[in-house]
């Protein structure tokens, strides 16, 4: 991961990630996140990674969910959105918005241009 910053006057969490993309990193990031005392009740996390390849398989995407799942109730609404620009990594992404829909407080989309992401999350 590249680096985390909190945009206070578009209430909004960025993540960038490069290199490679492990399913432990997405968990670490997870929990750095919930530990965090002053984010908004309805987080909205921006996540770019064009630069940043997955080493994380299909199979591997249920402890990111469990994970997200252990701590959603600490927010009223919890909106991911991820840019991603290569097949593989939009793919995977795609499966995950998939097994995310219908857990309540938790919105995830994946685009490929940041104007999209950050549309959507106003």
């Amino acid at each position: 991961m590249k680096g985390i910053s909190y945009n206070i006057e578009k209430d909004l969490v960025r993540v960038v990630f490069d290199g490679q993309i492990r399913v432990e990193a997405i968990n670490r990031l997870i929990a750095d996140l919930i530990r965090k005392e002053k984010l908004p009740q309805n987080l909205k996390v921006l996540i770019d990674s064009r630069r940043a390849k997955y080493d994380t398989k299909p199979g591997e995407l249920p402890s990111i969910i469990k994970k997200l799942k252990e701590h959603n109730e600490k927010f009223e609404s919890i909106k991911l959105t991820i840019i991603q620009q290569n097949p593989y990594e939009t793919a995977i992404s795609m499966i995950m918005q998939e097994y995310l829909k219908g857990l309540g407080n938790i919105y995830f989309k994946v685009f490929s241009t940041e104007q999209a992401a950050v549309s959507w999350l106003k």
